[in-house]
């Protein structure tokens, strides 16, 4: 046999042996990763119960090959970074440029798979509608903040055999309620639109989440919205912020891969050099939705002191989290409730807090989410 063919023997002979010489000596480190499991001892054996053995011990050698999680590791990252193409396309997709976009309901917002059908768009105008009546048969108002998904306002970094739709819920909403004037929509796409070419992306390219640029460009079109009506005062210019770029930002895509140790971004912040009043308020302790994995996030309560300063009421998402550092600025005291991805219009709460405005901050993809959740009130305690 020749050296070269030599060779090609071992070196196939080693890649095959190597995992389970791996399992046996531990030749490599398990990988630390967020999805970390309780460490599985050899199953005992049992006459009275083999019926078990051959699952609990197949269970058990999975869990020594940590070679295994090694090789998906590195599968994943060669397909993006060589090929461009995603490892898991039902759950991420790979855009131009590394690009990490969600794929699912996400998507079909993108292409128009998920356009309202005319039973929806009935139902989500009426509960609009309502809401805004509601809003002003108590002295108060309503706005409903449509936040836009990263895959339109970076279209051009999605890949180009996934077309976008001409039209889009959003667009559905603005137009019909355009001439409307107790209805208040505010859609953040031109205010995000026209600044996304600056220095910086305004939304991660491996998380679904715009970073601090997005979320305040967001926040100046909102106060620059509510101080039509109300005494909010100017929103915070960018020289009132520091820019820190020297950390790293582990997104969601590139987790969702298993190659977020490797596949990361720039973690863009502003951190406020001014000097605010601003103070954290004591919680009502509202009932928290069942199974919430964010407790701590359900009601978070913002006061400053100022009379002539209006009050809020805000059932967020995720999106509103580096917000939270601008938005107390403009009032008095300000309410911020994640209630589990619902976007209800809660009652109990507002009734409670009586405050001037109520807002909803909807995510574009989770606008399915009000019709759903809408007419469930969470219960007395």
């Amino acid at each position: 046999m020749k050296i070269p063919q030599r060779i090609m023997v071992f070196l196939f002979m080693g890649i095959t042996l190597f995992p389970m010489a791996d399992m046996l000596l531990g030749l490599s480190k398990k990988r630390n990763t967020n999805q970390a499991k309780e460490e599985i001892i050899f199953p005992k054996i049992k006459l009275s119960k083999l019926d078990k053995f051959p699952k609990e011990y197949e269970n058990y050698l999975n869990s020594r090959m940590y070679f295994t999680s090694y090789m998906v590791h590195y599968n994943a990252l060669l397909k993006i970074k060589c090929f461009g193409i995603s490892p898991m396309p039902d759950k991420v997709i790979v855009g131009k440029h590394g690009w990490l976009f969600l794929a699912g309901k996400y998507l079909d917002n993108y292409t128009g798979k998920g356009l309202f059908t005319i039973n929806e768009q009935e139902k989500i105008t009426s509960i609009i509608s309502n809401r805004s009546q509601k809003a002003l048969k108590s002295g108060r108002r309503y706005y409903f903040v449509i936040i836009p998904d990263k895959h339109n306002i970076y279209a051009d970094y999605m890949p180009w055999d996934i077309p976008k739709s001409a039209t889009s819920n959003t667009d559905f909403l603005v137009n019909y309620f355009k001439n409307d004037t107790s209805v208040n929509i505010v859609d953040l796409r031109p205010a995000i639109l026209a600044h996304k070419n600056e220095t910086f992306p305004l939304y991660y390219n491996i998380d679904n989440h715009w970073n601090h640029y997005g979320s305040y460009y967001a926040y100046k079109e909102v106060i620059d919205v509510l101080k039509k009506k109300y005494h909010t005062g100017e929103p915070l210019s960018l020289q009132e912020f520091k820019l820190d770029t020297t950390k790293k930002l582990i997104g969601g895509e590139a987790e969702m891969l298993n190659i977020g140790d490797l596949y990361n971004d720039t973690r863009v912040e502003l951190l406020p050099v001014f000097l605010s009043k601003v103070i954290n308020g004591k919680k009502k302790n509202y009932e928290i939705p069942k199974d919430f994995p964010y407790p701590d996030d359900y009601e978070i309560v913002k006061e400053k002191p100022g009379d002539t300063l209006p009050s809020v009421v805000i059932f967020r998402d995720s999106f509103l989290d580096f917000m939270m550092s601008y938005l107390p600025e403009h009032f008095r005291k300000s309410v911020f409730i994640f209630d589990n991805w619902q976007y209800r219009y809660i009652d109990k709460i507002v009734d409670t807090e009586n405050p001037d405005i109520v807002m909803t901050f909807v995510f574009e993809s989770n606008l399915r989410q009000i019709i759903e959740w809408d007419s469930i009130q969470p219960s007395a305690k």
